[in-house]
C-alpha cells in the first residue's frame, strides 16, 4: 500500500475495502467492508478531533505534557 505522503489529521484513504484515516502520526483503520463482516463505525471521529489528539501526543512526546 503506498499511502498518501503530506497527509494532515484528519485525511482518508482507501484501499480494497478498507479506509484509513491519518491521526497526524499514523494511520488507522476506521472501517473494513462487508467482506470482513466488521466495522469501527460506532465511533465518530472528526478532525477536530483527530488534531487535538494529535497535538496532545506531540506534547507528551516532546515532555512537556505528562500523564499519571
Amino acid at each position: 500500500m503506498n499511502f498518501p505522503a503530506n497527509a494532515n489529521a484528519g485525511d482518508t484513504y482507501m484501499f480494497e475495502d478498507t479506509v484509513y484515516t491519518f491521526n497526524g502520526r499514523s494511520w488507522d483503520r476506521t472501517i473494513i467492508g462487508p467482506a470482513n463482516k466488521s466495522s469501527y463505525t460506532n465511533a465518530v471521529v472528526t478532525s477536530a478531533l483527530i488534531s487535538r489528539i494529535a497535538h496532545l501526543e506531540s506534547l507528551i512526546n516532546q515532555g512537556i505534557l505528562l500523564i499519571d
